[in-house]
């Protein structure tokens, strides 16, 4: 015959079931706010991949992936940055438009990019979030082909939107390239 609980044995169950439900169902939004932070990212990078069937820059959905206030600098692996040279705005790219115009520019040289992300790790605090990883850039310009390995850094904010890239670190870990174009690029002083 089953035995019969107390009353106060009753409460004390329900709570642990309570908290198991409340631990489960933060457990489950942390997993949906990280694949939709990965979704997000993915359509950054397919918004300034460019030359696949005409594909260009999408600048009206990068408009969708950023914040207004979006912070970006890419630069070497050596760079040192301080908080006050990126508090002052001193390098990098501060705000939407900016930012933008930015990678307007710096992409307009590629006939072709494609980008992959490796190794992502992403770390959910409530409304924000951070990201690391590596990132592997394949571009064709002029000059041929090119193969840039980056390591990165972005920091998310859910808004009323869903989430969105507030700030994005790009440091240039290496680059590779066919031995023909490292040996002509030597042969005039362009760095590899």
């Amino acid at each position: 015959m089953p035995s019969i609980l107390s009353i106060g044995e009753l409460q004390h169950q329900i709570e642990e079931l309570r908290a198991q439900s409340e631990s489960l169902a933060l457990r489950v939004r942390t997993l949906e706010d990280i694949e939709a932070i990965r979704a997000l990212h993915a359509r950054y990078h397919d918004y300034v991949d460019k030359g696949s069937g005409g594909k260009v820059l999408n600048s009206v959905g990068l408009r969708e992936v950023f914040t207004d206030d979006v912070f970006f600098y890419w630069g070497a692996e050596r760079d040192v940055l301080t908080q006050d040279q990126l508090e002052a705005g001193m390098i990098g790219h501060r705000g939407l438009e900016n930012v933008i115009a930015m990678l307007e520019a710096s992409t307009s040289v590629w006939e072709m990019a494609v980008h992959s992300m490796l190794n992502e790790e992403i770390t959910v605090a409530g409304d924000t979030a951070l990201g690391t990883r590596s990132d592997w850039v394949a571009t064709r310009t002029t000059d041929g082909p090119n193969l840039w390995f980056l390591k990165g850094s972005s920091t998310y904010i859910r808004t009323p939107q869903g989430w969105r890239i507030q700030r994005v670190e790009l440091h240039y870990a290496g680059k590779l390239l066919p031995e023909a174009h490292v040996s002509s690029r030597v042969e005039t002083g362009l760095s590899t």
